[in-house]
């Protein structure tokens, strides 16, 4: 079975919180529920909407988690995870040229998330 949940930022500070999320669009709230290493509810947490981000399935190669609006980058290149609707698929885009590439095709043993867009746009910047 495949793990689904997400992160989002919280709406009143720099954490982040990861779990299940609750959202409502008519009011375009949202909070992220986290829980224990038992999987016991632990507590729920605002966040901000524009942050949220869903896990991809996937570790760089520190076993890190990948959640989209991750930067990734390896020897030569820096990418940013992001949804593709049109094809229900994680695109991994190259930041220099726009080029997007399925994450699952890329070899992620020798690559590492480096920040986020969100607290890191400067990345997004290319090398």
């Amino acid at each position: 079975m495949r793990t689904i949940k997400f992160r989002g930022g919280d709406i009143d500070s720099d954490a982040w919180f990861y779990g299940d999320l609750e959202y409502c669009q008519a009011t375009n709230k949202a909070r992220i529920h986290t829980y224990d290493c038992d999987g016991k509810y632990e507590s729920q947490h605002n966040i901000d909407p524009d942050t949220i981000g869903q896990y991809t399935g996937l570790c760089d190669k520190d076993d890190k988690e990948i959640y989209e609006g991750d930067i990734l980058e390896d020897a030569d290149l820096r990418y940013e995870v992001c949804w593709y609707d049109e094809i229900a698929a994680f695109m991994a885009e190259d930041i220099e040229s726009q080029k997007p590439f399925l994450l699952s095709d890329l070899d992620l043993s020798g690559t590492v998330v480096i920040g986020n867009r969100y607290n890191n746009p400067d990345l997004l910047n290319g090398k």
